[in-house]
């Protein structure tokens, strides 16, 4: 006999099957320029990367890489109630998922990003989440880049044809038939252990390259 609570769990993974759906119909009317600084799949990138993308370009950002790149990219989302929705859309997508938090718990998910990155998976982070404040980049991607030696790789796309809902976040879905513009920012390397200070400069760093692909 099946128990309840497995229906539960159950539950999560079929509405979230039912929004990817819907979120790829939607996604498939439109226009899409890329403008990709880093040479994502290209030889002179060789190698996983770390990508980082705001919170509230989450939902449709994995369908503007191909299946191929979601297929080696593992998404990370939180052990809360709103991170399962998240990781069974990720999935939905094709893409692998860490559970846990840079910020809470934050040693025991970096080594699972690391270990990832280390069988040649890149990982997905959106570094202003779960919980904001948005476009404020938290230091755990900082950590992460220190400890795997890989690149920090801004993503966004930006529409002036969207949706904004009233979360903390404002998640932005671009109405049907948008003009959407998908940036894939410069890589950021960081390739030694930094001190505080240090650590503070190149995290502002990174939240500007981030905010420098993101419009408003």
């Amino acid at each position: 006999m099946t128990t309840p609570i497995k229906k539960v769990q159950r539950v999560p993974g079929l509405a979230m099957w039912t929004v990817a759906t819907l979120v790829k119909l939607l996604h498939r009317t439109y226009r899409v320029t890329v403008v990709d600084r880093a040479g994502v799949g290209t030889p002179e990138l060789a190698g996983p990367v770390i990508f980082s993308a705001w919170h509230n370009r989450l939902i449709f950002m994995p369908l503007f890489f191909p299946r191929r790149i979601r297929q080696k990219t593992a998404a990370l989302a939180s052990r809360s109630r709103d991170g399962q929705h998240a990781a069974d859309l990720m999935r939905c997508f094709g893409m692998q998922v860490v559970r846990g938090s840079t910020s809470k718990g934050g040693h025991q998910a970096l080594a699972r990003l690391k270990r990832k990155l280390n069988e040649g998976v890149s990982v997905a982070i959106t570094p202003d989440g779960p919980r904001g404040p948005r476009y404020h980049l938290q230091i755990g991607a900082i950590f992460l880049a220190e400890m795997a030696h890989c690149p920090i790789v801004p993503l966004s796309f930006n529409t002036s044809s969207r949706w904004e809902l009233n979360g903390w976040d404002r998640t932005q879905i671009p109405k049907p038939f948008a003009k959407v513009q998908f940036l894939i920012g410069e890589p950021i390397w960081i390739h030694d252990r930094l001190d505080a200070d240090a650590r503070e400069t190149i995290r502002r760093q990174i939240e500007l390259a981030m905010m420098d692909v993101t419009r408003d």
